[in-house]
Formats: structure tokens, sequence, C-alpha cells
């Protein structure tokens, strides 16, 4: 829905020619924005005084710059758009269809959207650089819908396909949703941009990096839910038996098979008299992925519950093993504070050591069950930094442990945790090592 702007500098050539209305370079500016139309218009004026037939439509729409900033998302008093930046070199070439819907008592027709051709540029976040498809909006009692029957994008790195269903309630106040989608190597970092500039954070210009920079994200997707947007808010959402797969710069794999996350509610506190978000209000929700593989662990389940009050977010799991009963764990996110905090406790229960060992080293060094417990804390501010903030304990117990011609020893090393035990092979009788 458009700001209210003045519309200065319009221009251009309206005419007809039989059946057939045309448009030459209709142009107008408002504030710093410009936009011009070109296209031909087939039985409009059937449409329009005798409802006989469909009208269809060739346009080309262009910008040389159109800022985001003048539009809004919802009919707020004083709404602030979640992105600010500046559009350049749109371009649009549509061929668009009508006719009457019979199916409410409504002006709008019933729009097919053949969209050929979408591509633009931004100044902060990346760009489109192709977006096709096909797309069917009408007005339903409930609001209007949007329909993407298949839509295929080109960004300035990867690729996506989306097929889905948007209804947009009356005064676009609340959104409901669902879309299934594939996603082709594209940056996380794109988006953690789009993130940091709907909260108003330093940008990673990830439309600077180069390939080897960036962390590439591959899946399959199935999203619902409901979105409020004065303030945005997610009354729910849900992603059912998706998968996702992300490679690093450095080539390491990290897949997650068969995710299922339930959302019952997340809301967010605002800065006053603007719906700028500055924290988490309440969360809850739960979480299971089949299976987590990274270079450390292997099938690895994962079954969790979250809940959330004013910026202090508790998940519990357990099930990281596919033995119930024997591991739970809590962390605690503090994102009231600046850098955000953590607090991790898991206690694992009768861990065989044996294969833990034996997936990492040739050789059978160590042989029965032992109980861990874990508690860490330390900072998030950057992903790639958290290491440096860690601190805390880890225990080991056990009474049935069987050593096989080793020395186990313990290092300061960040891989050195339990799925990397480390049994070292006494070369010679002295010992040595250790520490």
């Amino acid at each position: 829905q458009p700001t209210n702007k003045t519309i200065t500098k319009l221009n251009g050539v309206i005419g007809e020619d039989g059946n057939k209305v045309y448009l030459k370079t209709i142009g107008l500016n408002y504030e710093n924005s410009d936009l011009s139309l070109e296209g031909e218009i087939y039985n409009l004026y059937h449409f329009i005084f005798k409802k006989e037939q469909e009208f269809e439509a060739d346009l080309e729409i262009r910008s040389s710059r159109l800022f985001t900033k003048h539009f809004n998302i919802s009919a707020g008093v004083n709404p602030i758009p979640l992105i600010d930046d500046r559009i350049s070199n749109l371009y649009v070439d549509a061929k668009v269809s009508g006719r009457e819907n019979n199916f409410i008592d409504t002006d709008l027709p019933l729009l097919n959207i053949q969209l050929n051709h979408l591509s633009f540029e931004l100044d902060k976040l990346p760009g489109m650089q192709n977006a096709q498809g096909l797309v069917e909006v009408y007005e339903t009692k409930n609001g209007l819908s949007v329909d993407v029957g298949k839509m295929h994008a080109e960004l300035q790195g990867g690729s996506a396909d989306l097929k889905g269903k948007l209804l947009i309630h009356d005064n676009a106040e609340q959104l409901e949703f669902n879309a299934d989608m594939v996603v082709d190597a594209i940056p996380l970092e794109y988006v953690l941009d789009l993130i940091n500039e709907i909260k108003d954070l330093e940008l990673l210009n990830s439309k600077t990096m180069s390939q080897n920079e960036l962390t590439l994200v591959n899946g399959d997707l199935e999203l619902s839910g409901t979105i409020d947007t004065t303030p945005f808010a997610l009354e729910k959402a849900a992603i059912t038996n998706s998968n996702i797969s992300i490679r690093k710069s450095n080539a390491q794999l990290y897949e997650a098979k068969k995710i299922n996350l339930d959302i019952k509610g997340l809301y967010f506190l605002h800065e006053e008299g603007s719906n700028k978000i500055t924290g988490v209000q309440s969360a809850e929700g739960n979480l299971n992925i089949d299976g987590i593989n990274t270079p450390v662990f292997k099938n690895m389940p994962i079954t969790l519950s979250f809940r959330g009050f004013n910026d202090l977010i508790n998940i519990n799991f357990s099930n990281l093993r596919k033995v119930k009963n024997l591991d739970e764990g809590s962390l605690l996110l503090d994102l009231s504070k600046e850098p955000p905090g953590f607090e991790l406790k898991y206690d694992l229960k009768e861990v065989a050591v044996g294969p833990l060992i034996e997936e990492y080293y040739s050789k059978k060094y160590m042989d029965g069950l032992i109980n861990a417990s874990i508690l860490l804390n330390g900072t998030v501010a950057k992903w790639s930094e958290m290491n440096k903030t860690i601190k805390g304990t880890l225990r080991f117990s056990g009474d049935s442990l069987k050593l096989y011609g080793c020395l186990l020893y313990t290092s300061p090393s960040p891989r050195d945790l339990l799925s990397h035990l480390v049994c070292r092979l006494l070369l010679e009788k002295k010992g040595g090592g250790g520490g």
C-alpha cells in the first residue's frame, strides 16, 4: 500500500486502436522515486462496460530509482518499513489477464499474471537477477488471496523455486501463508543480512563477499503460518518434513534431515512509537530433527522444546543419541545483553566409549560405559568467535572402562569434547604425552 506522496511529472501517451489500448512511456515521479509503464491492453472496454470478455495486457515496468520506505506493509499508524533500501534498475515484463470474479461481490477482477522477467538491484542487500512464474490474485470473503503456481528466482548468488498461497486479511493486518520451497546454493549470509536490516543492525555486506567467503544453503522446505504485520509477530508457524544442508566456505558440510518445527507463538519487543524490533517478548514451540550430520556427529536426532520471555530463551532438549531417558539438557540464551550470552547444561549416561573412538581411530584403545556432565557458558557476538568465549567444566565418570595399551590424556583443544576422546598409543614403555 503506497504512502501518500505527491505525484509530479506525470506524462506519456494513451491511445486506442480497435479493441487495443496502448500505453507509451507513461512516467511519473514522486519524492525521489520514478516509475514508467509501457504496454498494450486488449478488450479493456468490453471487460469494463459489458463484462463479456477477459482482458489481456502485455506490460513493462521500469524504474531507475525506487525507495522501499515509500511503501508500507500495513495500514498501521506511522508504520516503519521492514527494509529501508533503494531499488535501482527495476525491470518487470509481465502478461496479465483478468476476468470477472463470480465467487464474491467485488469490483476486483480475478487476475492471472505470467511474470516473464523481474530484476532489480539494491544498495545494501543483494538484488534479484531474474524471477519468472505464474501468480493468481483474487478477492475472497476473508481477504485478498495470492496463489503462486510456480516461481523461479535467480539471486545474485543461488536460486529458489517457490509454490504456495498467501492470504492478506482486510487492512493487511494479518497474513496467512503456506509454501513449498526449494533453495539451491543460496548464501546464508544473504539471509542474515536481511534479518540484520529488519532489526536495524550492522550488515555483513554479503553482496560484496566472494564465493569463497559464503556459506551455501540447499534444501527443500514446507512452510506455513500466520503473521501479524502491526506490530510484527508470528501467531503460529511450522516447518514440516523439511531438509537443509549447509556447506561452509571451508567445504565442511552440515545436514539436518526431516525437520519438524512448530512455533506456537513468537512475539517481539518494539521500540516505543515504532515497529522496530528490539527483542523477544515471548516465544514457545517444539523442534524435532530425525538426523543431524556434521564433521563430528553422524545421524544424530534432536528433540527439544523452547519457551521465552523478555529476551530470555530457555531450550530443553533430549534424545541426542536415540536413547530416551539417558540424555537431558538445557540451553539458556540471554538476548538482553550485548553481546548475547548463553549457558549450556547437559548430562549423558551410559555412553559407549568404544564406538566413539573407533569412529576416529583404526585401533581399539578403550571400551566400556561412561557418564558425562557438561556445563558451559559464553557469548555469541559472532558465531565464528564463540569458541574464544566459552568457559565451563566437563566431568566424566565410569566404573567399567577397559584400556588397551594406551594413555588417556586431556587437551585444551576445542575438538576434544566427548565425541573426540583421545587415546594416544604409547610408543615407548616410558609413557609420555598427557597433561
